[in-house]
């Protein structure tokens, strides 16, 4: 014999009655997102990117560590390398609507083309100085320092 499901108790009078578990909605039930308009002509996509070994606390505080993070660098296409006439090594000035860091130019094959990759928490130089949390995405410009 199968034993028969528990009854639930009714509230005490003057309790609250149970508070039912929130409903999970799928994304697509959710309404599209406002699209987001490209860059504006002669700008990129600003990509976030981390690494293992960065300006964390943990690597920072570890003498062993503490050396191994790269150094800071906007990684881009080779197309996008060419089209700003940089090389390799050449020092760049990246800008967004918030701010502006100093890094080197990094040729990266596997970075679209319209992007420009940084990584987050590096010494010296880091993404987060550029983006913009309040908005859905950074556009940034990248001029060579002459």
């Amino acid at each position: 014999e199968q034993a028969a499901p528990p009854e639930e108790a009714a509230p005490a009078e003057g309790a609250a009655a149970p508070v039912p578990p929130p409903t999970l909605r799928l994304s697509s039930e959710l309404g599209a997102a406002a699209p987001v308009p490209p860059p504006a002509a002669g700008e990129l996509r600003l990509i976030a990117t981390r690494y293992m070994w960065d300006g964390g606390t943990v690597v920072q505080h570890s003498p062993h560590l503490a050396g191994l993070h790269p150094v800071p660098a906007v990684r881009l296409h080779p197309a996008e390398m060419s089209r700003l006439g940089v090389v390799d090594g050449t020092a760049v000035r990246v800008r967004s609507a918030r701010g502006m860091v100093l890094v080197v130019a990094a040729g990266d094959d596997a970075v679209p083309e319209g992007v420009a990759a940084m990584a987050v928490n590096l010494p010296g130089a880091t993404a987060t100085a550029l983006i913009d949390s309040s908005r859905p995405v950074t556009d940034v410009s990248v001029e060579a320092i002459c």
